[in-house]
């Protein structure tokens, strides 16, 4: 990606992984990212992960003023769970399965051997996919007529994100700009620029009829 601040950040992180008090693991079962994270750990770390939390197990209710209670949903990953709250929840840490971690170990050591553009989750677990593999559900919600193009990554993140959520908005802002480079979207303005262009499903001229 041409950043060193990110190359230089990330050898950091893997530094500070190896040093200090060992490990316990939070991750959300529903976000590719946390799973990708946690695999990578149990490749690169497995001695040092002491326990292990699943924030999609926890459950919680919110009562309004007037009494009425609800459940909230749990957790699909670990954004949506306030860090200064986890240090509390270690009663829903479980010991470190050395079979899981030799498991989930080895599955990303063949997932970096596939070396593919993009790693989703399903009902299986982590998978290889090609760098085209939303570009359905991109051109599933762009429309024949001229919308934001920012409207269109917004649409798009809402049908990847069920029942989990894959990437982040720069891998689809970045398949946008693709589909219009490649002819399958017309833009209008740099699609780039969320804010500021538009984007329509490619229209294909029509054939004059025969005479």
């Amino acid at each position: 990606m041409d950043w060193p601040e990110l190359e230089e950040a990330l050898s950091t992180f893997w530094q500070d992984m190896t040093q200090g008090l060992p490990l316990v693991i939070w991750f959300g079962q529903g976000h590719a990212n946390d799973i990708c994270l946690y695999h990578a750990l149990c490749d690169r770390v497995p001695d040092r992960i002491l326990r292990v939390g699943n924030v999609s197990t926890l459950s919680a209710s919110f009562t309004w003023i007037d009494g009425t209670s609800i459940d909230l949903p749990p957790p699909r990953h670990l954004n949506e769970v306030p860090s200064i709250i986890l240090p509390v929840l270690t009663a829903h840490t479980t010991a470190a399965d050395p079979a899981e971690i030799a498991a989930f170990g080895t599955k990303w050591r063949e997932l970096k051997r596939e070396n593919a553009p993009i790693r989703v989750l399903d009902g299986n677990g982590l998978t290889s996919q090609p760098e085209d593999y939303f570009d359905s559900a991109i051109l599933g919600v762009a429309e024949a007529e001229w919308r934001k193009t920012l409207r269109i990554l917004g649409g798009a993140m809402s049908v990847i994100g069920v029942p989990y959520q894959q990437v982040g908005e720069w891998v689809i802002a970045a398949r946008i700009v693709r589909l219009a480079e490649t002819g399958a979207l017309d833009a209008d303005g740099d699609p780039s620029d969320l804010h500021n262009s538009r984007v329509r499903l490619a229209q294909i001229p029509s054939k004059p009829l025969p005479s």
